[in-house]
């Protein structure tokens, strides 16, 4: 797509989603992600782990183990989640 066109209506709003295997096939990683996810089992269980938080678990009381956990999954800086998003930009 060119840098000054405009991007299909239903594109832009299927990427107003909180499910990221859903932003992961928007953003054409779907290949790589499952490559990464069947060859590093500990990636797997980082993202197990955020994908299990929903827009409305925000709101839910958790435990500073859980909330340590979700962050840990997001924020290792081997097998984490965000860790392997920065590495596809």
């Amino acid at each position: 797509m060119a840098t000054d066109a405009f991007p299909e209506k239903q594109f832009s709003v299927n990427c107003y989603s909180h499910k990221l295997i859903d932003l992961v096939n928007l953003a054409g990683l779907n290949a790589v992600w499952d490559a990464k996810r069947r060859a590093d089992p500990l990636f797997r269980v980082c993202w197990g782990t955020v994908e299990a938080w929903t827009e409305q678990t925000r709101y839910h009381r958790v435990t500073e183990s859980e909330a340590r956990l979700l962050y840990d999954s997001i924020a290792d800086t081997v097998n984490g989640v965000m860790t392997w998003l920065k590495s596809h930009y």
